[in-house]
């Protein structure tokens, strides 16, 4: 845990433990390699072995690419009643070789719990594990209060028990009152004390990701960070803002754009969306970010499109050298990839969303 490589663009990856040759997400931090991974949702609303047939073709598929690292496993996303998530990890690693990254949900939740989960870990093999508070519960107790597991407790407990395991946190830069963007700083600090090796964002869709590496990099916390970006399209933008999925935006001005791209293109917007989300991808690895966790992006013809979109866009050296200035790296990437974008810009549509007119509820945090 004392050696620390310095990362391309600024953050430091944490060089873990004699085993971590094996595990791809700890190899592409050491080795300095911008990385993908992809995120599963287990659902009880379908049946997992099936789930499980249609994941195999395609993790078979990320075992032979580098730049994959693997999967990411959520926990209770769609119900409280969702699978476990070490079943599905322990499937994922078989199939593909490569360390998933376990989510752990402290909603409904206490140190027991994770206690339990840390010791089904190690006894699979799993290495990785992300920490996160939750979100509200879809059904909450009656006649008690539900409980919650903060993710910086949770965080230090892991490393506690295994000093050598990988854990991650997240963090939500998307955030419109002051206020709540702070307390969402002030926790990050919390999480890299408490013994954070990597820091997920939220999906968000303005152009935060800049201002959350300026604040790493300010404070110097030597820390990866990486990039969870979701390909939206109307449909999905929709059901996220009628649904209130916790932490996601989805502005009144971005819908309607959505919902032309809907209605002009005979796809439904689904080729747009997937140009965006490449050239979201390219900004966040010239800013500096250590890869990204593609969310939304499972089912294959959506694959399909994001890999031609992907192979049309500039490819550019690791993200910049160490000590690069994030405005000199921002200006680059803007430089290179405008004729890219319809809108003059390479994040197009991302740039350039008003907040809602609606005043935002308040959440429980979910990181």
């Amino acid at each position: 845990m004392d050696d620390k490589v310095i990362t391309a663009g600024g953050p430091s990856a944490p060089q873990l433990g004699a085993g971590g040759s094996s595990n791809a997400l700890r190899s592409a931090l050491r080795d300095r390699r911008f990385f993908w991974s992809l995120e599963y949702i287990p659902s009880s609303q379908k049946v997992l072995r099936d789930d499980f047939t249609k994941l195999d073709e395609l993790a078979s598929a990320v075992s032979l690419m580098p730049t994959l690292t693997g999967f990411s496993v959520t926990d209770r996303v769609i119900s409280d009643h969702d699978p476990d998530p070490l079943a599905a990890a322990g499937h994922l690693l078989a199939k593909t070789g490569k360390q998933p990254l376990v989510h752990f949900s402290g909603k409904g939740r206490e140190t027991h719990h994770l206690d339990d989960t840390l010791r089904r870990m190690q006894g699979n093999g799993l290495e990785n594990i992300l920490m996160l508070t939750g979100d509200r519960l879809h059904e909450e107790p009656v006649g008690s209060r539900p409980r919650y597991l903060e993710s910086v407790p949770g965080i230090a407990m892991a490393k506690a028990f295994n000093p050598n395991i990988f854990v991650a946190g997240a963090l939500n830069p998307f955030k419109y009152r002051e206020e709540d963007g702070m307390a969402q700083y002030l926790k990050l600090g919390k999480k890299i004390n408490a013994g954070c090796d990597m820091i997920i964002t939220q999906v968000g869709y303005i152009i935060k990701h800049e201002e959350a590496m300026y604040w790493i990099e300010g404070r110097k916390y030597n820390t990866p960070i990486v990039a969870n970006l979701m390909p939206m399209t109307a449909a999905r933008a929709r059901y996220i803002r009628a649904n209130q999925l916790a932490g996601v935006t989805v502005t009144d001005s971005f819908l309607a754009l959505l919902e032309a791209d809907e209605a002009l293109t005979s796809d439904r917007g689904v080729a747009r969306s997937m140009r965006r989300l490449a050239l979201q991808i390219l900004g966040v690895r010239y800013l500096g970010y250590a890869g990204v966790q593609l969310t939304g992006s499972i089912r294959s013809p959506r694959s399909r499109s994001f890999r031609q979109s992907s192979a049309n866009a500039p490819r550019f050296a690791q993200t910049g050298s160490p000590g690069d200035e994030p405005g000199r790296r921002r200006a680059r990437f803007l430089a290179a990839t405008a004729r890219l974008s319809p809108l003059g810009t390479p994040l197009g549509i991302c740039l350039k969303v008003r907040p809602s007119s609606r005043p935002g509820r308040r959440e429980r945090s979910t990181t």
